[in-house]
């Protein structure tokens, strides 16, 4: 019941959670797998197991937002972990992809809409994404850039202001940390036409 409530709830669905218990059965495993447990152990158990598996989500976890913060696609299932963490994702997708052009877009405003804490939502997003929610707002901001930059679909500096910088310097600045090159040489070597 435990791991039932903290896996449906949006606020910590994305704590890895390994059950331990003496419940052998088949039926218990699937049952407990079902509740959204990330792992199921079973006593007696060897602590060298125990500490591989640990090691193994933590592994996992990193490499999924590895993943999110290096992929260019927008679309939230291919970083998703659980049913919950995928409905929150794209949750908070739809309300980003809303207003993404809005430069006044903050991180109030979209916990406001999520119905979290600035906190909590900074939480929830740094366990899913190793992001904050003002990295992860902009982080949709460059990856919307690079679907224009792709159709040269304007200038870069109407780039910047369309995905809601409001500055085409910081723009440049953040595209060129995330993406380790400048908006000029990605459209360069990526556009499509």
């Amino acid at each position: 019941q435990f791991c039932q409530r903290l896996k449906t709830d949006k606020r910590t669905s994305h704590i890895p959670v390994i059950l331990l218990t003496a419940m052998s059965s088949e039926k218990c495993k699937i049952e407990g797998l079902q509740t959204g447990a990330d792992d199921y152990l079973i006593k007696p158990f060897d602590s060298t197991e125990l500490l591989v598996r640990i090691k193994n989500l933590i592994n996992q976890r990193q490499k999924l937002k590895e993943r999110f913060s290096k992929e260019i696609k927008l679309q939230p299932i291919d970083i998703a972990i659980t049913p919950a963490d995928e409905a929150f994702l794209n949750k908070i997708m739809q309300k980003v992809e809303a207003r993404f052009n809005d430069p006044e877009l903050n991180v109030e405003w979209l916990a406001d809409e999520i119905g979290l804490s600035r906190s909590q939502l900074h939480r929830k997003l740094q366990g899913l994404t190793n992001q904050s929610a003002t990295e992860f707002i902009r982080t949709f901001r460059l990856k919307r850039a690079i679907q224009l930059l792709e159709q040269k679909a304007a200038t870069i500096s109407e780039i910047a202001y369309m995905v809601g910088f409001s500055s085409p310097i910081y723009f440049g600045k953040c595209f060129r940390e995330q993406f380790e090159m400048s908006p000029t040489e990605y459209q360069s070597k990526y556009s499509k036409i």
